[in-house]
């Protein structure tokens, strides 16, 4: 995970799709850190964005789609 600015960060991982893996880079906002009521242990609420190329993966034009 790397910090940009503010509360957002960039994370850099590896994608598993169709017996293809390859790296993705996604946007994660940091919304809050606090506690869980019940167990008391650090919680976080994260946004996490980005965008895959299904055809990168072998997943696109002519692959069996389900209705």
């Amino acid at each position: 995970m790397k910090y940009v600015e503010g509360k957002k960060y960039k994370v850099i991982e590896n994608l598993f799709m169709h017996i293809v893996i390859k790296a993705i880079m996604l946007d994660l906002i940091l919304n809050r850190i606090g506690k869980n009521m019940r167990t008391k242990k650090a919680i976080a609420g994260i946004n996490v964005r980005g965008i895959v190329n299904r055809a990168v993966f072998g997943v696109g034009k002519g692959f069996c789609r389900y209705r």
